[in-house]
């Protein structure tokens, strides 16, 4: 484990173990001798962070290490320093000549000078040591650049989101990025990233309640940016229709020419694609002959003269000449006229 050295406030992890003398054997005039062999201290490298590397403040960081030593490396007690936070502590993992300390809460701000210390069992010691820069962590730059402020939307209909991300340190395919409406209601969006460029596409679309989408973007030390962008449903309205002639009750004579006319309005420049269907008199034996349109100019006019016959016996006759109007979205309107049809024998 990790214990700060009493003359240098490294942290230290320590493998006890009994100490080994260290001899080699001779012979001179029949006689065998024992020589000590001189002990060499360890060497230990850091291989990361790099020297001069500059890091996020309180962002995770990672020591790794690498040591070896003429006695057993496994029986080496390693320490890590830094001048300006002290020992560092933190869980260490260890395999062979290799050693990792994991610093999940990283450095605070400035500049470290990070010392490794690896100690053998008879107190020799081998040092390295690499300057770091810390610098203070910022949130994340987070821009909405379409759909802009205000704009509207069509319920259901496919969206996509493009948005800028920039972070000091971290990739923008590094970081967690969430899409959600004002409601709270979180998205499941596309993801598509370019450099700093983001699109999020959202294939079903809004809901017609949603009235707006906050983009958030966390880095690796759990620091967020958020954009906002307020949109408006885009629901659509019903189209209306007008009949203009005949007059409601309006009289006519057998065989006469009437005049139908209509206007259907909506908010689209182009009608021609909105649906008419005809009833009542459109379908009586009366107007057999009558070539009555399907749709409505593009201005959405409707005009032309239905000659009239009678199929019934002398007298007047009622009929409802019915106009019924539909939208390319399913929309509808109505409206109706009864017309007075006075038949005769021949």
């Amino acid at each position: 484990m990790f214990r700060p050295l009493s003359h240098t406030g490294y942290v230290s992890i320590t493998v006890l173990v009994p100490i080994l003398a260290v001899v080699s054997f001779g012979c001179s005039d029949g006689q065998l001798t024992a020589k000590a062999v001189p002990n060499v201290a360890p060497a230990i490298t850091i291989r990361a962070p790099l020297a001069d590397s500059v890091h996020a403040e309180d962002t995770p960081l990672v020591v790794e290490m690498v040591f070896e030593d003429d006695m057993d490396v496994d029986e080496v007690e390693l320490s890590v320093g830094s001048d300006l936070s002290g020992a560092l502590y933190g869980a260490v993992s260890r395999d062979g000549g290799e050693a990792v300390l994991d610093l999940p809460e990283g450095l605070e701000a400035g500049v470290h000078i990070l010392t490794a210390r690896a100690i053998d069992t008879e107190a020799e010691f081998g040092e390295h040591a690499v300057s770091v820069t810390v610098i203070a962590n910022s949130d994340p730059e987070v821009e909405i650049l379409s759909p802009v402020e205000g704009a509207t939307f069509e319920p259901g209909e496919p969206l996509t989101v493009t948005a800028s991300i920039v972070d000091d340190f971290d990739t923008n395919e590094d970081l967690l990025v969430v899409l959600e409406t004002f409601a709270g209601g979180s998205l499941s969006p596309e993801l598509d990233i370019n450099g700093q460029a983001v699109q999020l596409a959202l294939p079903e679309g809004l809901d017609v309640d949603d009235t707006g989408l906050r983009l958030s973007a966390y880095d690796a030390g759990g620091l967020v940016g958020v954009a906002e962008v307020a949109l408006t449903a885009e629901v659509n309205a019903a189209p209306s229709v007008t009949m203009l002639s005949p007059a409601d009750n309006e009289q006519i004579n057998d065989r006469d020419f009437l005049l139908v006319e209509a206007l259907v309005e909506d908010d689209t420049l182009d009608l021609s694609a909105h649906v008419l269907t005809w009833t009542g008199l459109a379908e009586s034996a009366t107007c057999s002959t009558c070539v009555f349109p399907e749709h409505p100019a593009v201005d959405g006019t409707v005009s032309f003269y239905a000659e009239l016959a009678c199929r019934e016996a002398q007298g007047s006759v009622t009929h409802t000449l019915g106009l019924k109007v539909t939208d390319p979205d399913g929309a509808t309107d109505q409206a109706e006229h009864l017309v007075q049809l006075f038949c005769h024998h021949y």
